[in-house]
């Protein structure tokens, strides 16, 4: 089961990311609070906990808003729907590793290359907190779309989500994963 380990806001740009337990996310826009906060198709940003720890970075350092443990984050198809708390999201893009990332360690932006995370847009107002399932919906580019690692990478490691709790399935577009 893959769940939300960590959320993170920032109270100011370029500043460190502050840890909630909680957080309030608003449609187009993003987590309550955070500096970065702001319309269109990169409201927040999901990264997983194990590319994180693979390369020996905390989380919130990369300015994410979610740390994600339990799944390959990068294999989200763009357009991939999720149900996190009672909050509703869809992948919007592959967030390129920016240059400030070798602010936090020299070569950080090279070996961030593939996993820096998904971006996403709010697409439901909704609470999200630590220890939520991340819910996988379907994707509005289709189940052919293909990952956001193969679009952008050119390869595929295949999902890593295991089994969701039927009970969140949302029945408008969603549907009991098999």
């Amino acid at each position: 089961m893959a769940e939300i380990e960590h959320i993170w806001r920032s109270p100011k740009r370029r500043e460190l990311m502050e840890e909630l337990e909680t957080a309030q996310v608003f449609e187009n826009e993003g987590v309550e609070g955070c500096a970065h906060r702001r319309g269109g198709k990169r409201n927040v940003l999901f990264v997983a906990a194990e590319d994180l720890e693979s390369l020996g970075v905390a989380p919130g350092r990369v300015k994410e808003n979610f740390t994600v443990r339990g799944a390959d984050v990068m294999n989200w198809p763009i357009g991939q729907r999720l149900v996190i708390g009672d909050a509703e999201f869809e992948v919007s893009m592959v967030c390129d590793p920016c240059e400030l990332m070798e602010e936090i360690r020299p070569g950080l932006q090279a070996e961030l290359e593939g996993k820096r995370g998904m971006l996403a847009k709010v697409l439901k107002t909704g609470r999200v907190t630590a220890g939520d399932e991340v819910v996988l919906g379907h994707s509005f580019r289709g189940e052919d779309a293909g990952s956001a690692r193969t679009q952008r990478y050119g390869r595929d490691r295949g999902r890593s989500l295991g089994a969701s709790s039927a009970a969140q399935w949302h029945s408008r577009y969603f549907v009991k994963p098999s």
